[in-house]
């Protein structure tokens, strides 16, 4: 991963780069994602939003400590998908109190490295709107009111994710020197996703 990485051709904007760096992992997430099934069980989508209270929840934590989600004009989500996550397992009646982090999130110690955490969860937000549909033909009125997350914010979700990027290109480009530290958060990302999703078919 070090050696393709080491490839990459730094002026490209940051989102090509990201896409390239990622391709892969991003493969072997939806190869390990429960609700890739064609058919997922109530029991898979209980076991899916357990993984992603597992590292979302801790991780809104420390990605709200920067200021420069505002400095450069980006939109944050995080806390109302983090909120429609809460609401789902409560409906579900899942306790949360019994769901343990994950032991391998990535490291937060700067907002470029926070930048390509929130590539990676904003990004899902895409595939969830796939989910929220598939969910909503299998089972309907069963899970009223328990896709709100994958839901998230319906059609605005693609505006929101293109304006997110626009707004990561335009601080890749004022701050070269740090597109690697948003690429390898990313792919760190990635890989407590892929840890998490396999631990837990176990």
């Amino acid at each position: 991963m070090d050696q393709e990485i080491n490839k990459l051709d730094l002026s490209e904007k940051t989102s090509l780069l990201l896409k390239l760096a990622t391709s892969q992992l991003h493969d072997e997430v939806e190869k390990v994602n429960i609700m890739s099934k064609n058919k997922p069980t109530l029991d898979d989508y209980i076991h899916y939003l357990k993984v992603l209270f597992k590292i979302i929840i801790p991780l809104e934590k420390n990605l709200l400590n920067f200021d420069d989600w505002k400095k450069y004009h980006f939109k944050f989500n995080l806390s109302k998908r983090v909120h429609h996550l809460m609401m789902d397992l409560h409906n579900l009646n899942v306790n949360k109190d019994e769901i343990i982090f994950s032991n391998k999130l990535p490291k937060i110690d700067s907002f470029e490295k926070a930048l390509g955490i929130y590539y990676v969860l904003e990004g899902s937000s895409l595939g969830g709107q796939i989910l929220f549909q598939k969910m909503l033909l299998i089972y309907g009125d069963k899970l009223d009111n328990k896709l709100n997350y994958l839901y998230g914010f319906g059609k605005e979700t693609f505006k929101d994710w293109k304006i997110f990027i626009d707004n990561m290109n335009d601080f890749g480009n004022i701050n070269f020197e740090k597109k690697l530290d948003i690429i390898n958060s990313a792919i760190e990302t990635f890989q407590c996703f892929i840890y998490e999703f396999n631990s837990s078919i176990k």
